[in-house]
């Protein structure tokens, strides 16, 4: 670890400190496909913000993933789901960030939202669903998904590459999972408050990387935000954090904000692993999944988003199985490998458990409490 001549993208200060074991890692694309790239990932000194340098390489690595850009494949293009607490049927996580929103009084009975990034449409249609009376409005970088979204109930239009050509004004506008690819995010902030209207309110969705480390293995995210940091940025653009927490879903912040200056909730308290700590964690975990690999005959890695495909190519996609709870993957598959749910992972397997400490520990309990003669591998970080 080091100094580099290099700034952070966030609040432009040159006194940034660079993470060297990132560059000896494989990446993984947000899109869960296996991606050749090295990178650097600094810490500024003085805005405390985790970044991807947004280098030339770098460019151009996330202009090539962003051409073949294909969400949720896994399920068919279905978007995942989240299990929420006391119920035993899932959600897609739109459906259940509408429904919280809706329920916590945060929306009107009728307006205009603009969702920037709606990809194939899964924020506006669970938003169409839920909220009948609303005009809705998608943008995005490239017009793959064009009449898919102008086909969506209530979609009055479809906006592509250039927010600043924008003339409308909006009750609502959404940004989830849009920001960590976003190099000057503050200014970004700045065009999107000029969107909406006096009294507008802003969503803002993000993986938490103080809660799941191998986030930082995406390589097309530029900004690794924990809560303090993202309130920051917020703030900084002139926008009010009415709400900010990371337990709505798990593993991410989620913070919707106002137009105003009067609204703003304290700066949440961060305690997170070091980035440092983190990569040697990842390095370890790796380790001993090639160990254990090498020496099961039978062996399947939890999860088919992010983490788990990364660990599968890092495997070289030896593994014999996929195991996932989501029900719209189970049965399909995934870099050639069927999809099985946990309760038919086959007896005297190892499962690779490639997430955060505090999640793998659950569902190793879990696990262990259908099978009895499983070797359930997770990592320390």
């Amino acid at each position: 670890m080091g100094q580099k001549c290099l700034s952070c993208h966030v609040c432009k200060s040159s006194d940034i400190l660079v993470h060297n074991l990132y560059s000896s890692v494989s990446k993984v694309s947000s899109d869960c496909k296996p991606c050749n790239f090295q990178g650097e990932l600094v810490t500024c000194n003085k805005c405390s913000t985790l970044q991807t340098s947004p280098t030339y390489e770098w460019q151009k690595v996330v202009e090539k993933i962003y051409a073949e850009y294909n969400p949720y494949f896994q399920s068919n293009g279905v978007e995942q789901v989240i299990h929420k607490a006391n119920s035993n049927k899932p959600l897609s996580r739109s459906c259940y960030l509408v429904n919280e929103f809706k329920t916590k009084g945060f929306l009107k009975i009728r307006g205009k939202l603009l969702d920037i990034g709606c990809g194939n449409g899964a924020f506006l249609k669970a938003f169409s669903k839920i909220n009948k009376n609303w005009d809705l409005y998608g943008f995005d970088l490239n017009d793959i998904h064009k009449n898919e979204i102008l086909s969506i109930l209530n979609v009055k239009s479809f906006f592509c590459k250039d927010l600043n050509e924008i003339n409308e004004r909006f009750d609502f506008i959404s940004l989830v999972h849009v920001l960590e690819h976003i190099p000057d995010p503050i200014r970004f902030l700045e065009d999107v408050r000029k969107l909406l209207k006096p009294d507008g309110k802003l969503l803002i969705q993000v993986p938490d990387w103080s809660q799941n480390v191998f986030i930082l293995l995406v390589a097309d995210h530029c900004s690794h935000f924990d809560q303090k940091t993202l309130y920051q940025v917020v703030l900084e653009s002139g926008l009010s954090p009415a709400y900010i927490t990371n337990q709505l879903i798990p593993k991410e912040i989620t913070i919707f904000c106002t137009n105003s200056c009067t609204d703003l909730v304290d700066i949440p308290e961060v305690n997170s692993i070091s980035p440092e700590n983190s990569l040697e964690g990842i390095h370890k975990f790796l380790k001993d999944s090639k160990k254990f690999a090498s020496s099961s005959p039978l062996f399947g890695i939890f999860g088919t988003s992010l983490s788990g495909s990364w660990l599968a190519s890092e495997l070289n996609y030896e593994n014999s199985f996929f195991v996932d709870e989501d029900p719209d993957r189970v049965g399909n598959s995934f870099y050639g490998r069927k999809i099985i749910s946990p309760d038919d992972i086959p007896s005297s397997a190892t499962v690779l458990v490639p997430l955060a400490k505090h999640i793998s520990s659950n569902i190793k309990l879990k696990l262990n409490q259908k099978h009895h003669n499983l070797n359930i591998i997770i990592p320390n970080v």
